[in-house]
Order: C-alpha cells, then structure tokens, then sequence
C-alpha cells in the first residue's frame, strides 16, 4: 500500500503541483496528519478524541482531512490531549511529504 501512496503522491505532483501542495503540504494538511497519527498510536476512535480534547466530532473529521477552517484554538486542544511536543509539531511542519 505504501509504494501505491508514494506513487500516486509523485504523479500528482508532476502532473498538478498546485493540488499537490494544496492536499499535502498546507500547515492543515501537515497538522491533520500529525494528528491522525497520534491518535492512531493512542488507539482511539474520533470520537472518543473530540469528547477527552472537548471539541466536537466534526472539527476533528475536519483536522484530519486538512480542512484549512479549523481554529487555532482547537488544535492547540487536541495538541494538548495528545501530548504533542514542539519537536512533533517542528517535525510535521519541516519534514518531506
């Protein structure tokens, strides 16, 4: 699965920079991964994240997908909840995509 994702990351890349930039590199792109990531290592659903981060479902449907109109506000929340570090957060904004 990981070599289908990377190959089709590269052909939207060379065939749509534009799209490409917008889907995978944007800070929502990068902070709704991190955030996908970090709840997938905590094992718990959407759900359970949004009540224990006290936002609601959708914002966090919303982070995930890079939604570019989420508050600062809430993920600092959901950062909070998670226990993201300055380094995770340094990270997800520095590293290749």
């Amino acid at each position: 699965m990981g070599n289908f994702v990377k190959i089709g990351k590269d052909f939207l890349k060379s065939k749509t920079p534009e799209l490409y930039e917008a889907l995978f590199n944007s800070v929502a792109a990068r902070f709704g991964h991190l955030v996908f990531a970090k709840r997938m290592q905590t094992n718990l659903s959407q759900q359970h994240l949004a009540v224990e981060a006290g936002v609601t479902f959708e914002t966090i449907t919303k982070m995930e997908g890079g939604n570019s109109f989420v508050m600062m506000s809430d993920y600092q929340k959901v950062f909070n909840f998670l226990k993201v570090t300055n380094e995770e957060l340094a990270q997800a904004l520095t590293e290749e995509v």
